[in-house]
């Protein structure tokens, strides 16, 4: 497995879960509704961010098990 991918992806799509989930945690704690609204959609649009990053690594990552798996078998034939 190649840290590159995990790197650019998967690492930052955690930090953005832990962050959202923080944010709205925070949410519960503060009083002012317009400052819950406006922690409640940066928690949200921080969450749609780390759904996009992992989505993004497990395509990526798809295609290089496919392209590994082509790959040996022409190995193979020659």
């Amino acid at each position: 497995m190649e840290f590159g991918a995990e790197a650019i992806t998967v690492l930052p799509a955690l930090l953005l879960f832990m962050l959202s989930s923080y944010l709205a945690f925070l949410t519960f704690q503060v009083v002012d509704s317009s400052a819950q609204k406006t922690l409640l959609t940066l928690a949200l649009g921080l969450f749609l961010g780390g759904l996009v990053l992992a989505a993004c690594w497990i395509y990526y990552w798809g295609i290089s098990k496919k392209f590994q798996e082509s790959k040996s078998g022409d190995i193979s034939r020659a």
